[in-house]
């Protein structure tokens, strides 16, 4: 054997070595993220329906009108 050979072995042992190290903080970092998307989709607040906004609207833009004449103009 030749000691070019055995330097050769010895770097790609090293690479080997040092990618298996990184890989496995990334398999932690990938799951955690996993585990925040899914707690963010479970944890997310409802986003309100259009029809309970309606009287808010209503109220802020068109006081003066009654609440079928302002659905009206609101659109439905």
């Amino acid at each position: 054997m030749s000691s070019g050979n055995i330097i050769e072995q010895g770097l790609v042992n090293k690479i080997l070595y040092l990618l298996r190290l990184s890989f496995k903080p990334l398999c932690v970092c990938l799951c955690l993220f996993y585990l925040y998307g899914i707690f963010y989709l479970l944890l997310l607040p409802d986003e309100e329906r259009p029809e309970d906004s309606k009287p808010a609207w209503c109220e802020e833009y068109h006081p003066n009108l009654t609440y079928s004449e302002c659905a009206d103009v609101a659109g439905g």
